[in-house]
Order: C-alpha cells, then sequence, then structure tokens
C-alpha cells in the first residue's frame, strides 16, 4: 500500500478530465478573456497615477478622490453586471 504512488486511477482521470476541459476552443478562450482583462487592469493600477502626475501637475490631489469614485462605482457595477450575465 504505497500513498505516494502516481498512477492511481483518481489522479489518472482527473488529469485526464482537466486535459478535456482545457482542450475545448471555449475555455481557451475564456482563459484568454481572463489574462488579457487581468494585464489591463494590471497596467491601469500600475501607470495611471503617475500619467496623471505628469499630465495634470496640478490637480494631483483631486485625482485621487476622482480615482477612488471611478474604482469604486465601475467595481460596483462590473460585479453586479457580471453576476447578473453569469446567472442567465
Amino acid at each position: 500500500n504505497d500513498i505516494s504512488s502516481s498512477s492511481s486511477p483518481a489522479s489518472t482521470s482527473l488529469l485526464s478530465d482537466a486535459k478535456e476541459i482545457i482542450s475545448t476552443e471555449r475555455i481557451q478562450w475564456l482563459f484568454f478573456a481572463s489574462f488579457v482583462r487581468f494585464c489591463s487592469g494590471l497596467c491601469i493600477g500600475v501607470w495611471s497615477a503617475p500619467y496623471f502626475r505628469l499630465a495634470f501637475p496640478d490637480d494631483s490631489s483631486s485625482y485621487a478622490v476622482v480615482n477612488a469614485f471611478i474604482v469604486s462605482i465601475c467595481g460596483v457595477s462590473s460585479g453586479l453586471l457580471g453576476g447578473t450575465l453569469a446567472d442567465l
């Protein structure tokens, strides 16, 4: 009874099931879309503050307030809309 055996039917089945799921075109597009969404959100988060600081040096204090409203409103609406669409 070797517990470390990697050729058990459960692990082989799990691996083959995962390969089958990932091989479908719809799932590949879903992974690609989530990657692009993550990258765009990261770019916005990293580069928006330095850009606005350089582009509008007199309004750097109001940027934080405006950014907080945009992130909160868009974040809430994105979550609600995404949840609604997922339930359809």
